[in-house]
């Protein structure tokens, strides 16, 4: 689509691994820019507005979706081999502080139970929102999975982890 040979894409990127980092980043990027700006009003609402969008962009583009979740899911993996570039970009640390900063304000602001850190409510959250995005891959591409998980499913157990009503 370029209109370039393979030559003329690693004159740009030098590597495999830095194409595969362009393309990650623009991904989390796009994401980014669909989100907008933040209503902090009560951070809660955003966090579930955040795996709304998540799960819209799946059903239109869910490769990209997976690949986006899939990759931030084996950045360890990653920074043991290459400590000096881990597949985290710019554009996914902007939206993991973004997941944070509004769990901060949750915690702090005690919206949420007591139990919950900052450190541990903001795992929580990525976790469920890689877990289902990568549950429902799963169920649209292998045998492994027989059934996605509905969004109002997601929608009502973020709900009660974030103590909503």
């Amino acid at each position: 689509k370029a209109g370039t040979s393979e030559t003329g894409v690693f004159r740009k990127y030098p590597s495999k691994y830095d194409l595969l980092m362009a393309v990650y980043n623009d991904a989390w990027g796009v994401f980014n820019k669909a989100l907008g700006s933040s209503s902090l009003d009560d951070p809660r609402r955003e966090i579930i507005r955040i795996f709304t969008l998540l799960s819209k962009l799946y059903k239109t583009d869910p490769l990209t979706i997976a690949f986006m979740l899939i990759n931030t899911g084996n950045t360890d993996t990653l920074l043991i081999e290459r400590k000096d570039q881990a597949i985290i970009s710019e554009e996914n640390i902007k939206y993991i502080e973004r997941v944070r900063n509004l769990c901060k304000n949750a915690v702090t602001r005690r919206l949420v139970a007591r139990v919950y850190s900052v450190n541990s409510l903001t795992e929580t959250i990525l976790g469920i929102y890689e877990g289902t995005l990568l549950g429902w891959y799963l169920a649209d591409h292998t045998k492994c999975y027989p059934e996605r998980v509905t969004v109002g499913e997601m929608v009502r157990a973020l709900g009660h982890i974030l103590s909503l009503k």
